[in-house]
């Protein structure tokens, strides 16, 4: 999955796992560095200083997803860059695992008529990323993550 907070990744991913359960999947499994920041009375709270020990902690896991044999392992994080999806496709390639990116938001953040696309259009799907997260992710952070989106 890729996309920014409040984009729907989240449900995308649940969505997906459901299909697969529902046309006869066994094993799914959906790995998100988020899990990592809820705490012992189930609520998210965010540490930038964890940051990255979380992002290894969900790389390991989706690792041992792949190694146990789990048939669709699914990676619910925002993925900006190529860089940050490495190591997951690493691991995919090394477990024997086909790759298929979903980018949820794309129509959005990379517009086909960008040229004439109008720059509200943008402001609004940003706009509507910020009311729609669920971890009160600030707007100038998403904005940066939206400039910094890799297609």
């Amino acid at each position: 999955m890729r996309g920014l907070p409040g984009s729907g990744k989240s449900t995308e991913a649940r969505a997906l796992a459901e299909r697969h359960v529902s046309t006869g999947g066994q094993t799914v499994a959906i790995c998100s560095t988020d899990s990592f920041f809820i705490n012992d009375d189930g609520q998210y709270v965010f540490d930038a200083s964890k940051l990255g020990k979380n992002h290894g902690m969900n790389q390991y896991k989706a690792n041992r997803f792949m190694f146990m044999g789990t048939e669709l392992v699914i990676v619910d994080n925002t993925n900006t860059t190529r860089k940050e999806m490495a190591p997951y496709k690493q691991s995919a390639k090394d477990n024997g695992y086909d790759v298929r990116e979903v980018l949820v938001g794309k129509e959005s953040l990379f517009p086909a008529d960008l040229e004439e696309c109008c720059p509200h259009k943008y402001t609004d799907y940003i706009d509507m990323c910020v009311q729609r997260n669920t971890h009160g992710v600030p707007k100038e952070a998403i904005e940066r993550m939206a400039r910094r989106f890799e297609q």
